[in-house]
Formats: C-alpha cells, sequence, structure tokens
C-alpha cells in the first residue's frame, strides 16, 4: 500500500517511516502541505495520513485543498486532540480520525481489506 504520511514534526515521521516499511508499505512523508500537494500531482497514493496542527494549513484545510485539485484518496485525519472550534461537518472528507500508531493501522487495514474486496 503507498500511503502519503504529512506531518511537520520529523521527530514523530521517522519512527512510523520505519515500521509502516517493515509491514511492507510504501510510505512518503511531507513535511508541510506545500510539498504534501506537490507530491500528490506527480504520484498516486493508496492513502493519506494528514496531521491536524500544521503551519500554513491545518489537516482539514489541506485536505479541502487536495479535493479541489480533483484528487479523492482516501484520508485519515491524525490529531492527538482537535480544538473545539472545528466542527464534525468540517471532518466529512476524512474516512477516520485517529489518535496513535495503532489506530493508525487498524485504519489502514481496513482499507486494504476493502480494496481487496473490490477486486
Amino acid at each position: 500500500m503507498k500511503i502519503l504520511f504529512v506531518n511537520d514534526e520529523w521527530w514523530y515521521s521517522e519512527p512510523l517511516l520505519d515500521i509502516m516499511t517493515i509491514n511492507s508499505h510504501c510510505i512518503k512523508i511531507a513535511d508541510h502541505p506545500e510539498e504534501a500537494l506537490r507530491l500528490l500531482i506527480a504520484d498516486e497514493f493508496d492513502v493519506l495520513v494528514i496531521d491536524y496542527k500544521m503551519p500554513i494549513y491545518n489537516g482539514v484545510q489541506l485536505l479541502a485543498k487536495i479535493r479541489e485539485m480533483g484528487i479523492s484518496t482516501p484520508a485519515v485525519l491524525y490529531s492527538a486532540g482537535l480544538p473545539n472550534t472545528v466542527k464534525r461537518k468540517d471532518l466529512n472528507g476524512f474516512i477516520d480520525i485517529i489518535d496513535g500508531f495503532n489506530s493508525l493501522f487498524d485504519t489502514i487495514a481496513r482499507i486494504e481489506e476493502a480494496g481487496r474486496s473490490e477486486h
């Protein structure tokens, strides 16, 4: 499975890269929302994992820009806690909201299983 992980905190992204690679996933890390947009223009991914709190665009704003580009890749919002100002309707574009590695692995397994059952 090809995954784009968008997170501006490198110290968090590196362990994820190691774990996901061991589990036979191809993962690219964008450490900035603008880099994520460039990668999405150049390549296709099976799933996007987007951190909520980032510079320039938060995760919800970034997904809106991605959808404006016509990209419909399933997206997962990663957050240790969403601010009270985030409305449930703003999260409609995400297939899941997760808060840790275990949740991420479970969500990716569900996406893989759904992809297998479509074929």
